[in-house]
C-alpha cells in the first residue's frame, strides 16, 4: 500500500501508524519499501557505476600528468557500487554487514583508500601514490565482495600460499 493511501486508513480507522525510529531505518523503508524503487534505484546506481568505471578507464593514459580526473572517477564508480547493494538488501542490512567482523578490516581499508585516493590525486597529486591507493581500494572492495560467498577468502589465501615461494 502507498504511503498516501496507509495514511489516509489510518485516519479513517483511527490507528496509528508505527514511524520508523531512525534516519537510517526511514531511508530504509523507502529504498526497500517498493520494488519498483528498488528496481529503479538498483538501474540508476548500476548506471552510474559503469558510467565512472568507464570514464577513469578512459582517463588512464593521463594519470601520470594529471591523476585527479581517473582517481574521482574510480573512487565515485566504487561508491555507486556499494550504493547499487543498498537497492538489493537495503541499506540498514548493508551497513549492518559493513561492521560483522568478517568485513570490517575490509570496510576500514576501503573507506581509507577512498580518502586516500581523493587526497592523493586532488591535493598531493603524486600518480603513483593515486594509483597504489586506487589499487588497495580494489582489493578491498573485491576482498568485500568474497566475504559474502562462503569460502572464498580461504580459498584466496590458500591459492595465494600455493603461489608464494615459503
Amino acid at each position: 500500500m502507498s504511503g498516501a493511501w496507509q495514511k489516509l486508513k489510518n485516519l479513517v480507522t483511527g490507528e496509528e501508524e508505527e514511524a520508523p525510529t531512525s534516519r537510517l531505518e526511514q531511508f530504509d523503508e523507502m529504498v526497500t519499501g517498493n520494488r519498483r524503487v528498488r528496481f529503479i534505484g538498483l538501474g540508476i546506481s548500476a548506471l552510474c557505476t559503469l558510467l565512472f568505471n568507464v570514464l577513469a578507464i578512459a582517463f588512464i593514459p593521463t594519470i601520470v600528468v594529471k591523476p585527479a580526473p581517473f582517481a574521482v572517477c574510480f573512487t565515485l564508480g566504487n561508491i555507486a557500487a556499494i550504493v547499487m547493494t543498498f537497492f538489493v538488501v537495503g541499506p540498514a542490512k548493508q551497513i549492518k554487514a559493513l561492521k560483522e567482523p568478517a568485513r570490517l578490516i575490509a570496510t576500514i581499508i576501503f573507506v581509507a583508500a577512498l580518502i586516500f585516493s581523493l587526497v592523493s590525486a586532488l591535493l598531493i597529486q603524486m600518480w603513483f601514490v593515486t594509483l597504489l591507493s586506487v589499487v588497495i581500494q580494489l582489493g578491498a572492495l573485491i576482498w568485500y565482495i568474497l566475504s559474502f560467498i562462503p569460502g572464498a577468502h580461504a580459498f584466496i589465501a590458500s591459492r595465494v600460499t600455493d603461489q608464494l615461494p615459503l
